[in-house]
């Protein structure tokens, strides 16, 4: 069994900031020097061994130092240790405070030339912007320090390598930004490219269920099915033939896969005057009049299954709030827009902070996220919709309570 003679306390050479306490240590007939504790007031923890092995942990340095005195009555140590060590970590964390500071007012400053400041206030980019720099980060320390960071993200650094090498991030993070590492700005806008159009596929394929066949394209009619695709490009050209031949609105992005059904006269009872380039306009002059009065029974409904949430009039509003309205909702829509999956939090968010705003549901049963509703969200001022899923249970329960 180990005892503890001759116990110091004394501040530490390099954490200054940090107790170590020293005791001339007798074990098995062997004498020596050893520290057999610690306790840090940066973050107001400590440890000490025991003579039997175990280490207990303290989070209060007065109840630690009562221990100390049990195991040696005559410990010593400066009169003015204590606030001297207390000084120091409060000195550590003023000066991190200054540069976490520092930082974001250069960050703030910085004449940026690789991202705008929409794509820096978009959380997707922002999202990749941090990946990038945690992987350059690690593969740079890993370089300079000859250590293997390969398996080990910033997220996952222990206190004392967050404090060894808490400058490295942020530099390199500043430096995606500003574009000195031009190659990695590209992949950044690369993927973020490549998320959106995923976001915006997945968007199309949900859609495309409310849709009748005929003006599903091929590529979205063969993705959402299970069945051969051998099966599906006859079944899909046969109903577009039909479609055709019913004069039916068959939309050009479906029709580009099938010229010969055009072209090529192969369509029976087609007249010559066909062509496919109206049909859009055929569209637009199907659509039925606002007015409420003039809604066909269907399109009541579908106006029924709007929800709307803050339904203030803005022309109530002064000109300097209605600027500031719309300012406020043009930011909100900046923010949410790149989204896919909407938490209820943040469209519980929407309704408490008074945004105006309504939904849609688009698709119950989404072919993707299946636990949740795919809805389209319109922000007051904002001519265009944001699709985004959101859990079922949430937004009944929003809907019950609106």
């Amino acid at each position: 069994m180990k005892k503890y003679t001759y116990i110091q306390l004394k501040q530490d050479e390099y954490k200054p900031y940090q107790i170590n306490i020293i005791a001339e240590v007798e074990e098995n007939g062997w004498f020596y020097t050893d520290i057999i504790g610690r306790f840090s007031f940066y973050d107001m923890s400590g440890n000490i061994l025991l003579v039997n092995g175990k280490r207990k942990q303290y989070k209060r340095f007065t109840a630690m130092l009562n221990f100390v005195y049990t195991l040696d009555q005559n410990a010593m140590m400066d009169t003015n240790l204590i606030d001297t060590v207390k000084e120091e970590a409060k000195h550590l964390k003023e000066e991190q405070q200054t540069e976490a500071t520092n930082e974001q007012l250069k960050k703030e400053e910085i004449a940026i030339s690789a991202f705008t400041t929409e794509e820096l206030n978009n959380p997707t980019i922002k999202r990749l912007i941090a990946e990038h720099a945690d992987r350059l980060t690690t593969q740079i320390i890993s370089e300079r320090e000859n250590i293997d960071l390969s398996n080990k993200p910033v997220s996952q650094w222990n206190k004392q390598e967050r404090y060894n090498w808490k400058y490295y991030y942020p530099t390199n993070e500043l430096n995606i930004i500003d574009g000195t590492y031009s190659n990695v700005v590209d992949s950044i806008r690369a993927e973020f490219k490549e998320y959106k159009n995923k976001k915006e596929h997945r968007i199309m394929v949900e859609k495309s269920f409310e849709l009748p066949d005929h003006e599903v394209p091929l590529s979205i009619f063969i993705e959402r099915s299970c069945k051969a695709e051998s099966v599906l490009r006859t079944e899909h050209e046969n109903i577009v033939k039909s479609a055709i031949e019913q004069r039916m609105n068959v939309p050009a992005d479906v029709l580009v896969d099938y010229p010969h059904l055009v072209n090529n006269n192969t369509v029976e009872n087609q007249t010559s005057d066909f062509d496919p380039s109206i049909i859009l306009q055929e569209k637009l002059a199907t659509v039925l009049p606002i007015d409420l009065q003039y809604f066909s029974s269907s399109a009541v409904e579908e106006q029924r299954s709007i929800l709307y949430f803050n339904t203030y009039s803005p022309e109530q509003l002064t000109n300097t709030q209605w600027q500031q309205d719309i300012s406020k909702h043009i930011h909100k829509y900046n923010e949410l827009s790149s989204k896919e999956v909407l938490s209820v939090n943040e469209l519980q968010s929407l309704i408490d902070n008074n945004y105006r705003f309504w939904v849609k549901v688009i698709n119950k049963e989404p072919y993707f996220h299946k636990d949740s509703y795919l809805i389209d969200l319109y922000l007051s001022y904002i001519n265009k919709a944001m699709s985004v899923y959101i859990s079922k249970d949430a937004f009944e329960s929003l809907k019950y309570n609106n």
